[in-house]
């Protein structure tokens, strides 16, 4: 009796060598991939914000006049749109990779802070691209300086219309990152002394610091993040 079945052919009533061999060695690497993916992506945004808030393409802290936009107005659109993104982005995959390192203990914590930090992301994206929008066009050489400036005055009279937007999502991402450290505490996935720096410089950016000093405790909280996805990229998946 002779056999002359192809030998890359599946034997009757079993599932086709090739097609199992591929998927056993797919998945590892598809996994990996997107964990390269969501560390990376978290790396690029908490860079960014650190980035900018070095350089301060906007000008000065809280600074929204018409003098001061008019001179860099062209920078300013730029930088506040790419803090606006890099933000939205940080939260989405610090929150998506806290997820997947608290499977199990911490789960609750990573779900709700993911909703909430997500959220405040999505809202101080939207505000910080209203801003700029908003200053870019005001200080634009077709509008005279007393119709820009007043406009830019009417948003600092009504901070409900526009910059309540920002502020809401900065405070969401803040309560968020709170919850999301207390899953990294509760799922012991990574070294205990990432969800007390978080924590610690978290809380700090509502005590007494204020102009510069602020810029700086801020560039130490996209500095957490960024140690945080170095950890989440060598963790995950488990071996």
């Amino acid at each position: 009796m002779t056999i002359d079945q192809p030998l890359d052919r599946p034997l009757a009533g079993g599932p086709p060598a090739t097609t199992a061999a591929t998927a056993a060695t797919d998945r590892p690497s598809t996994s990996r991939s997107r964990v390269v993916m969501i560390g990376t992506g978290l790396t690029l945004a908490a860079a960014t914000v650190a980035g900018l808030l070095a350089w301060l393409p906007w000008g000065e802290r809280n600074e929204f006049s018409h003098e001061a936009i008019a001179p860099i107005r062209d920078t300013a659109w730029l930088g506040i749109l790419l803090d606006g993104l890099a933000v939205g982005v940080l939260a989405i995959t610090v929150s998506l990779a806290t997820c997947l390192l608290a499977p199990g203990r911490g789960r609750r914590w990573a779900e709700v802070g993911a909703v909430v930090t997500i959220i405040g992301g999505l809202a101080f994206a939207m505000g910080a691209f209203a801003r700029g929008a908003l200053s870019w066009f005001a200080t634009a050489e077709v509008v005279d300086a007393e119709t820009g400036a007043a406009m830019l005055t009417l948003v600092q009279e009504e901070p409900g219309r526009l910059m309540i937007v920002a502020m809401a999502g900065f405070l969401l991402v803040s309560v968020g990152s709170l919850v999301l450290a207390g899953a990294w505490w509760r799922s012991r996935s990574v070294p205990r002394w990432l969800p007390i720096a978080l924590v610690l410089v978290t809380l700090a950016q509502f005590t007494v610091f204020d102009g510069r000093a602020l810029d700086v405790l801020q560039i130490l909280v996209m500095l957490v993040y960024i140690a945080f996805a170095i950890v989440f990229m060598r963790r995950h998946p488990a071996p």
